[in-house]
C-alpha cells in the first residue's frame, strides 16, 4: 500500500505512476475533497503500518523538505 501526501499535481503524476505498477495507493491531503483522499495530513500516523509506504508529492520544495 502506498499513501501519497498530497493530492495536487505531483501527486496525481505518482498515483499515475504507482498504479502503472499496480500498487494501491490513497491519498492524504488537507484541501482535498477526492474520493480517494483518506484523511488529513496531520493524520499520517493512524495509518502508518508495515504495509504502508509514504510518498511525500508537495511541488513546494520548501515543504516537501520540512515533511521528509
Amino acid at each position: 500500500n502506498l499513501i501519497i501526501l498530497g493530492a495536487g499535481g505531483f501527486g496525481k503524476v505518482v498515483e499515475d505512476v504507482a498504479s502503472s505498477l499496480n500498487i494501491k495507493n490513497l491519498f492524504l491531503d488537507d484541501n482535498s475533497h477526492l474520493d480517494n483522499v483518506i484523511g488529513k495530513l496531520d493524520e499520517y500516523q493512524k495509518f502508518s503500518d508495515n504495509n504502508t509506504e509514504f510518498f511525500v508529492a508537495f511541488g513546494n520544495n520548501e515543504v516537501r523538505f520540512n515533511w521528509i
